[in-house]
């Protein structure tokens, strides 16, 4: 059964395995990801040849640079192009991780982004947020010194980038967390495809005894750190103001000081808090890690606690799953398998309803930015029916109860429930594809039965199951 489902989850795929499993790279390599808010990627064959970019490729420019003995490299991101790269030596995607290696004649440099979606883990998947770790250690026989530089832009937080922001600093526990939003704040104002979110805020956080952290203009404060290894002794007071005015950047610095062979290791995690998830036919959720009153201030301390039994989990989870793929088809699938499941992850929110119970709402991403597709979440459940049967139900439960509403006349299923983030339903019958939903529907509530033994879940919709089965008897073929 489990061979069965995960062979059903990369058939649309299997038609790109014919390249060697070394020369594979994304389309673009998931950095910092969640959902299709938080959502960072680097377009590139190296970390340091584009800037870091949003999913509809609108630049969310994260930027890290290297002092060795003095001397600036890049790690992450294009700018400033006075500055060289470090040579990029490797790259290695997993489900859960993306491991660039960089390495001079002095030293090397591990930087992994971590997302911790662990499916069987709703708490630990439903982080808004990723870890960006460096591990520093010298190649030569030779101690160098070394300082890290990590910027995460004020981009994150507009839609375009005349909006205004404001930003301010914060302790949390041992963290030093910097905080970045609108200055409108328009909640769940808005909607579409190419369309970023313009509420709720950006965190950067690190560990407060290992870093200094400054709040201002991206040019100035990396070239600070280029020219003398510093950022500025107080945050930019001149706010708020539009993003395309000096864009404000939350920044931190690590002095690593002599770095030997044992690998010194550093820690920024960028999160993101959107006070509310999803508009579900007019009420406001609140996003899974939110639904018993979290702050983020809590989250972020926990998840820095956490940190250490996570990369253990997501290591572990990454090892199973593609030693499983790789049985199943090979070393080709099983990196295919690994790029799926991270794109996956980050185009559903998952929020919370009224009885604390899980809902799951893909976005179809460069399309029309529908909310709930069901020929959209068709294809990614297959992985959810083998790894996490409780998201598959949580992508069905919102369709199943919005067509066994009055507001549904239709004998079908519905395509969608609207426009992401807002579910407000189609009462009129929406993008017409009877046919294809209602079977679609048919075929994931069976499979998740199937898998867990019982179709008891499914009571509340009986009346309607059957209906759609009646409606495809002359229409399915």
């Amino acid at each position: 059964m489990k061979k069965h489902f995960l062979i059903l989850y990369a058939t649309a795929v299997l038609g790109l395995l014919n390249a060697s499993a070394q020369s594979f790279r994304p389309p673009s390599v998931p950095l910092v990801t969640f959902d299709p808010y938080l959502s960072i990627w680097s377009p590139a064959d190296h970390l340091t040849d584009h800037a870091t970019q949003h999913w509809t490729r609108r630049e969310h420019s994260l930027v890290s640079l290297i002092r060795v003995d003095g001397q600036a490299f890049r790690i992450m991101g294009n700018d400033p192009t006075n500055v060289p790269p470090m040579p990029q030596v490797g790259l290695t995607v997993t489900p859960t991780r993306s491991i660039y290696e960089f390495e001079d004649t002095k030293v090397h440099v591990r930087l992994t982004f971590m997302t911790p979606a662990l499916p069987n883990d709703l708490d630990a998947l439903a982080l808004p947020l990723s870890f960006t770790t460096w591990e520093v250690l010298s190649v030569d026989g030779k101690g160098h010194t070394v300082s890290l530089y990590d910027s995460t832009s004020s981009e994150l937080v507009v839609n375009k980038t005349g909006e205004k922001v404001e930003w301010t600093r914060e302790k949390a526990g041992k963290l030093t967390t910097l905080r970045i939003g609108t200055v409108e704040q328009p909640v769940l104002g808005s909607s579409g495809d190419d369309h970023r979110i313009n509420w709720g805020y950006a965190y950067a956080a690190a560990a407060g005894n290992q870093s200094k952290a400054a709040i201002g203009a991206d040019a100035s404060l990396v070239n600070g750190f280029v020219s003398k290894g510093e950022l500025p002794a107080s945050d930019d007071t001149r706010m708020p103001r539009p993003v395309n005015d000096d864009q404000p950047v939350m920044a931190f610095v690590f002095d690593l000081g002599e770095v030997s062979s044992k690998p010194a290791t550093r820690q920024v995690i960028v999160a993101y808090d959107e006070i509310y998830a999803i508009k579900y036919f007019g009420q406001k959720l609140r996003p899974w890690w939110r639904r018993d009153g979290a702050t983020a201030a809590q989250m972020l301390q926990k998840a820095s606690r956490d940190f250490p039994a996570l990369a253990q989990r997501c290591a572990k989870f990454d090892a199973e799953l593609t030693a499983d793929a790789t049985k199943v088809g090979g070393a080709k699938y099983a990196q295919m398998c690994a790029f799926a499941y991270r794109q996956c992850v980050a185009a559903c929110g998952l929020a919370a309803d009224p009885n604390n119970q899980p809902l799951f709402f893909t976005k179809e991403n460069t399309s029309n930015g529908d909310i709930a597709t069901v020929d959209v979440f068709f294809p990614m459940d297959p992985q959810w029916i083998l790894l996490s049967p409780t998201l598959t139900k949580a992508t069905l439960v919102p369709i199943l109860t919005y067509a066994s509403s009055p507001r549904w006349k239709f004998p079908n299923a519905p395509h969608d429930l609207g426009t992401y983030p807002i579910a407000r339903g189609t009462d009129g019958g929406g993008e017409g594809m009877p046919v294809e939903e209602s079977g679609n529907m048919l075929i994931l509530c069976d499979a998740v039965s199937q898998i867990e033994g019982s179709a008891a879940w499914l009571a509340p919709w009986w009346p309607k199951l059957a209906q759609w089965a009646q409606y495809l008897e002359p229409y399915g073929l």
